[in-house]
């Protein structure tokens, strides 16, 4: 977002570091001066809220296309099914969507095989 809080602040304004969520889902680290994400926040088009030190995000593909979401380890998922489905290069869990007789049902399964649910349900 490009917000405009002052030449002087730009340059020598005191600095914090905020995670951004992307249309992926992923998180970026960014930069940004307190003066702007005060302004940010007052102006409610941003808002900061802290995940949990053990939270994790999860890729979700299903009938009803993409979606993300978290999970808390040790509390939604058990961490040894978490070490074992966890993908080493994001950090983050896949899961797979499905509906039987109307009930939705989700089930993390490996990156591998949600890349390929992905290109069989066509979700982009």
């Amino acid at each position: 977002m490009k917000f405009n809080t002052g030449l002087l602040d730009a340059l020598f304004g005191e600095k914090t570091e905020i995670e951004v969520r992307q249309d992926d889902g992923t998180l970026r680290k960014v930069r940004v001066s307190k003066a702007w994400l005060k302004k940010m926040e007052a102006e409610g088009k941003m808002t900061t809220t802290k995940a949990p030190e053990n939270a994790v995000h999860v890729h979700i593909v299903g009938p009803d296309g993409l979606e993300h979401g978290q999970l808390i380890v040790g509390k939604d998922i058990p961490e040894d099914q978490f070490k074992k489905l966890v993908d080493p290069k994001t950090g983050a869990l896949y899961a797979l969507k499905v509906y039987e007789k109307g009930v939705p049902s989700t089930t993390i399964i490996s990156r591998e095989m949600w890349e390929k649910a992905k290109r069989a349900m066509g979700a982009v």
